[in-house]
């Protein structure tokens, strides 16, 4: 199992040297700005790319017919996949954790707060589209990809621009209905729960779509 990791990792270490680039950037734009909410967002992200990019790199390289040969069952390419995106997503989330802490924000609690809702969102990303990759191929998955991406971001746009009058009115009731901060991590918390029960039975339906795949 941990070699196929190892396997994908070697695969992706020009891809995550690129990002390690970009994320320097972004983490020198958040130190004089002193808004760290960009870089969480982007570490994040490219963390959530990062098992779609090694099912794309195998795909390339014909490893799913030669992984044939080898003692190594489809499950265990399935959940050597998932256990990818975990421990990158982990690692982002430490990372973003550890820039909160340094960087001394007067609004600790609500950084914290959007990492474990960014964390619960690429959990998402990759309970739906691990599967969906596996069933219809990276170059057509594509779609449903910029789909998923894309379509989120247009809702909340869009909603953003119509609710924007009311934002004090809004906030005037979750103040008036005693919605606070100890509240709003307990909704974090409870996303990321369901994202992580999401998670598995994603893991539950890839193996079953890649199991019955030709190869």
């Amino acid at each position: 199992m941990w070699g196929l990791i190892i396997k994908d990792l070697y695969n992706l270490k020009r891809q995550l040297a690129l990002y390690g680039i970009i994320g320097g950037v972004y983490l020198a734009v958040a130190g004089v700005s002193g808004n760290v909410s960009v870089f969480i967002g982007m570490i994040m992200m490219f963390t959530a790319m990062i098992p779609l990019s090694a099912i794309a790199y195998d795909e390339r390289a014909k490893w799913d017919k030669y992984s044939l040969t080898m003692p190594v069952s489809r499950k265990q390419i399935v959940a050597g996949k998932y256990l990818l995106g975990l421990l990158v997503l982990a690692a982002g989330g430490a990372l973003s954790l550890i820039s909160v802490l340094l960087m001394g924000s007067a609004d600790v609690s609500e950084n914290l707060i959007t990492v474990a809702v960014l964390l619960g969102v690429c959990l998402l990303y990759i309970s739906i589209l691990v599967p969906v990759v596996f069933k219809l191929g990276t170059e057509r998955a594509r779609y449903v990809m910029m789909i998923i991406i894309f379509v989120p971001f247009l809702v909340i746009v869009t909603a953003a621009k119509f609710m924007g009058g009311a934002a004090a009115e809004q906030n005037a009731f979750f103040l008036s209905s005693g919605f606070g901060m100890a509240d709003a991590r307990l909704l974090a918390v409870g996303f990321l729960l369901f994202s992580g029960l999401m998670l598995a039975l994603s893991y539950r339906i890839a193996v079953s779509i890649y199991s019955k795949r030709e190869l």
